[in-house]
């Protein structure tokens, strides 16, 4: 089997020209079109949290991507400030809205954690916003026989059930959200 990766990252203009991604978005919808016209497995990174992200800008992405029916699969990250990289650096200084949170590297790469907050998105809502991501984009009907193909069936039926979970877990969190601010 073939498989191909797109950085997709974002849709949003100024954050796209400040991590100089130079990719018109039209190619990857077309991009999509070709890979699924012959059979080969794509997949769109979007990464979160990068300098000027808010959350309209992730918005948009998500949008972007739920409507984008040639897109059947995509995976979201929260973008890591690595030592020694711009990005690192961008956080360091407190550019583009960006915070680094903690050095410990024990924290880095972890799926489900964030190391800086950029703008009013702390950590914790990246990681909300991660999971709002895979919600989002895998619940859409059209993307259950792509997802089925690609993890088999037991792993469709996996993921459906953390499609699940998420909705649930978002539902609480607006429930909870409204019960704090007194309107129930």
């Amino acid at each position: 089997m073939i498989r191909l990766s797109f950085g997709l990252e974002t849709v949003d203009a100024e954050i796209r020209r400040l991590i100089k991604k130079e990719v018109p978005l039209e190619c990857y919808a077309t991009a999509n079109r070709i890979t699924n016209k012959y059979k080969i497995e794509t997949l769109n990174s979007v990464m979160l949290g990068l300098p000027g992200e808010t959350r309209e800008t992730v918005g948009k992405t998500l949008a972007f991507l739920k409507n984008a029916r040639e897109i059947h699969q995509a995976n979201f990250s929260i973008a890591t400030p690595y030592p020694g990289t711009e990005l690192y650096s961008m956080a360091k200084n407190g550019e583009h809205g960006l915070r680094l949170i903690t050095e410990d590297f024990s924290k880095y790469r972890r799926y489900g954690s964030a190391v800086m907050a950029v703008h009013d998105l702390t950590p914790e809502d990246l990681i909300e916003l991660q999971n709002d991501g895979f919600v989002s984009i895998y619940s859409a009907p059209w993307r259950i026989m792509p997802m089925i193909r690609k993890s088999g069936f037991l792993g469709g039926m996996l993921t459906m059930s953390r499609i699940f979970k998420g909705i649930w877990k978002k539902s609480f969190r607006k429930k909870h959200k409204a019960a704090l601010s007194g309107k129930d």
